[in-house]
């Protein structure tokens, strides 16, 4: 029983939480361990970051936009990035644009991180339901212990009550006259023993309680009930189902089964993925940009000017007037310029891999020990399994066996006592002989009560490894 304890009782829960005098079931305190357990939320945000990880792989599919912009000042002979010409004056200039990129071929690399993220996704889940699974059965454990402590009291006090009737019995024989005093002796030593057994089992229903209140997460000081019922139900026959049988719904009733396999299948995409590198990616893309320029500049019309011009005729200097269109400007405004200066841009971006250092085969070569990896972690998994069914099965049969050895004794050591009880009033036993008597019955009593529980832990680890609910 302390082997099984100690499996499956966890002490590492402490609460500042406190909930009202309360009388629970098994039910109510898993719930409550449910609610209140810090794991569960660990294993929620694992749950929301796979549901994150998921979306952004269905996102990678969109094309992308981002917007970009600058602000530079020239000295010297510059471009003017507004005319492309030449200026040696200090200017400023502004540029803004748009660009989008969208991937059209990857060789199957986003359809394959989707899959996977699903995957994983699923995974996620699973694991939360073995947490749960988990906590569940440490509560019924802890749960179980208690109960075992408040019957192993109920017991004490029987036997302490029993030996007080005894005492009452001799102590009225003696002032009587019809035993000697020294006659009560050793059934006051018997009392001594039944109030020690009281105050041991009280401590242990103590410890038992107080284990129970750390997986449900209550204050220490709270003080509170749970329900004992007349009857534990063990729906399964240990000596009625087969090893193979218990396996095969263990594979298929636990969740960390379940979460191996998605994380095998999730590994399987690794190499796919890495595999993706060897292959071209084809890409979209589009721009669209602008410019804006303190020294830009926008046409307003022309005018006409005389131009003199003397040449020389014969000798004679003559001068000859022509008439000239010449265009006017003036400073174009910002928004002019933006819209003088837009452009527009679309193409096709062909990337062919050919040699990167061996990072791809690298690459490949980790995603495929990755996927050995975690068909080892299952099989690791299942082999653990495997042992712990074997041995839970071989516990519940012992156990039954053990009860029913120890059932035996306690009607054997219930009826030697009754008649040395008779014999006792009769004048025909010493109260030494009869003390020796029911000290054997308290503790062939109190090992078919370790055996009784013993037998119930078993049958409900072995029930839970078939995948049924827990059940009082």
């Amino acid at each position: 029983m302390k082997q099984l304890l100690l499996t499956f009782i966890a002490l590492s829960f402490f609460s500042l939480q406190s909930t009202g005098q309360k009388t629970l079931s098994l039910q109510d305190c898993i719930s409550m361990a449910l609610e209140r357990s810090l794991a569960l939320q660990e294993a929620d945000i694992s749950i929301a970051n796979a549901e994150i990880t998921n979306r952004q792989a269905k996102n990678n599919r969109n094309p992308n936009l981002q917007g970009f912009g600058g602000l530079n000042t020239n000295f010297g002979r510059s471009i003017d990035p507004t005319t492309n010409e030449f200026i040696t004056s200090r200017f400023t200039s502004n540029n803004y644009g748009l660009s989008s990129n969208v991937l059209l071929y990857g060789g199957s690399r986003l359809k394959n991180a989707i899959k996977q993220s699903e995957i994983d996704f699923n995974a996620a889940r699973e694991q939360r339901r073995q947490s749960e699974a988990d906590i569940a059965l440490q509560v019924a454990t802890a749960y179980l212990n208690t109960l075992f402590a408040m019957e192993n009291i109920n017991v004490a006090e029987a036997q302490l009550k029993q030996t007080q009737e005894q005492l009452d019995f001799i102590s009225k024989l003696i002032d009587a006259g019809a035993r000697p005093k020294n006659d009560k002796l050793d059934i006051l030593a018997q009392i001594s023993s039944n109030e020690s057994n009281i105050i041991l089992a009280e401590n242990n229903k103590a410890i038992s309680m107080l284990q129970l209140k750390q997986l449900i997460r209550v204050s220490p000081e709270e003080e509170i009930n749970i329900i004992a019922p007349n009857d534990i139900d063990t729906s399964v026959d240990p000596d009625l189902v087969n090893f193979i049988e218990v396996y095969e719904l263990t594979l298929r009733s636990q969740p960390a089964i379940k979460a191996a396999l998605l994380q095998e299948e999730s590994a399987a995409y690794n190499i796919k993925i890495a595999k993706a590198d060897l292959l071209p990616t084809l890409s979209l893309g589009g721009n669209l940009s602008s410019a804006y320029s303190n020294r830009g500049f926008r046409l307003d019309g022309t005018e006409v000017i005389a131009i003199n011009q003397t040449i020389d005729f014969n000798g004679t200097p003559v001068v000859v007037t022509t008439m000239q269109e010449i265009p006017v400007t003036r400073d174009a405004s910002f928004f002019e310029q933006i819209q003088d200066n837009t452009s527009f841009g679309v193409g096709l971006n062909l990337s062919i891999p050919i040699y990167n250092r061996g990072l791809t085969k690298s690459n490949i070569q980790r995603a495929e020990l990755g996927v050995k990896s975690s068909q080892l972690a299952t099989a690791r998994l299942k082999e653990n399994i495997q042992i712990l069914v074997q041995q839970t099965l071989a516990d519940a049969r012992a156990a039954k066996k053990a009860l029913a050895a120890s059932n035996n004794i306690v009607e054997a050591r219930k009826a030697a006592l009754d008649n040395a009880i008779k014999l006792f009033e009769a004048g025909s036993l010493n109260t030494f002989d009869l003390t020796n008597i029911q000290t054997q019955y308290d503790n062939a009593s109190l090992n078919f009560l370790i055996d009784k529980y013993n037998y119930l832990f078993a049958i409900k680890v072995l029930e839970f490894y078939m995948g049924k609910p827990f059940k009082l």
